[in-house]
């Protein structure tokens, strides 16, 4: 999509804060100073009153990346599976303290016969371990963060947005789309703090960093 098309004009007004974050700065991970231990209940409340707006937006972000890049899933990729696999270490604030941990993250995303994207997404931390199954059309994943996944050229790009700040994988294809490469940044809008929900909380992650990013084509569907 060029830089001249009208849609790309429309989803940056509604959406600035993304190019801002990822597409004007070169940021793959994320550190900021602690502000507090423990969210208080009112400032909960209020938070979660005020998120309401970056979700919303986050929302229209994938409507209309699915509107504008529709015809982007390439033949190439049709009935097959493509397979990312990355570490992401993060710093989070809790009532006893910060508590960092590393957990490993697989995207699996099934290609149809039309070009349509199914992917399964599983997180494995110490004791523990979740599965979100995402269909072609889903606003949101498991958790309720609202999600959109596009095909951009030889890019498949896929967004989530946390209750504060973002998270972004970029999968690029060589030519042909036999082989590829992955990328996963982390940011929020003008340096704030990263917030995210955590088994009902909301929590503030202070370092967000992927690493040990793998990816592969491969045949048929992975997700039977």
């Amino acid at each position: 999509m060029s830089v001249s098309d009208p849609s790309r004009h429309w989803l940056e007004i509604f959406v600035g804060w993304v190019p801002e974050i990822f597409h004007r700065s070169s940021v793959d991970s994320y550190t900021a100073a602690p502000r507090s231990h423990l969210l208080g209940q009112p400032f909960v409340n209020q938070y979660q009153q005020e998120e309401a707006l970056p979700v919303f937006i986050a929302v229209i972000v994938a409507i209309l990346l699915s509107i504008t890049d529709a015809s982007a899933a390439p033949r190439q990729l049709y009935g097959k599976g493509i397979e990312i696999q990355y570490s992401v270490t993060a710093t989070m604030e809790t009532p006893s303290g910060p508590r960092s941990g590393t957990s490993n993250v697989r995207r699996t995303i099934y290609v149809s016969s039309t070009g349509r994207l199914f992917e399964r997404a599983a997180w494995a931390v110490p004791g523990g371990a979740r599965v979100s199954d995402n269909a072609p059309d889903a606003a949101t994943n498991k958790a309720g963060e609202a999600r959109g996944m596009s095909f951009r050229g030889n890019d498949l790009v896929a967004h989530v947005a946390y209750a504060s700040g973002a998270g972004q994988m970029t999968i690029h294809f060589d030519p042909t789309f036999s082989s590829c490469e992955g990328s996963v940044r982390f940011g929020s809008e003008g340096g704030k703090a990263i917030y995210r929900r955590v088994k009902g909380e909301v929590r503030q992650l202070t370092s967000l960093q992927a690493s040990s990013v793998s990816c592969r084509v491969t045949a048929g569907n992975p997700l039977q």
